[in-house]
């Protein structure tokens, strides 16, 4: 499962996605596509679960909009490009 959300106070992207360990992996962006931060959120805790703790983390707070991730992730890819 991969997603990708906005936190439009914070002017930050979240880049989530499930991993081979039942883990969740994620990459913080600030809103120019810079890599904040990442880590990865232990997979006994479900989406909702992992959101709430990287939000906790990292000071984030809502309204916070899912966005399409593979158009999130090619946006991202083709700034990297230039």
């Amino acid at each position: 499962m991969d997603k990708a959300y906005m936190f439009a106070e914070n002017k930050r992207y979240l880049e989530i996605h499930e991993n081979a360990d039942g883990e969740w992996d994620y990459t913080l962006y600030s809103y120019r596509l810079y890599e904040l931060d990442g880590g990865v959120i232990p997979g006994f805790m479900t989406l909702v679960e992992a959101l709430k703790m990287v939000g906790v983390l990292h000071d984030l707070s809502n309204p916070m909009y899912e966005l399409n991730h593979d158009t999130f992730m090619t946006i991202v890819d083709n700034k990297e490009v230039r």
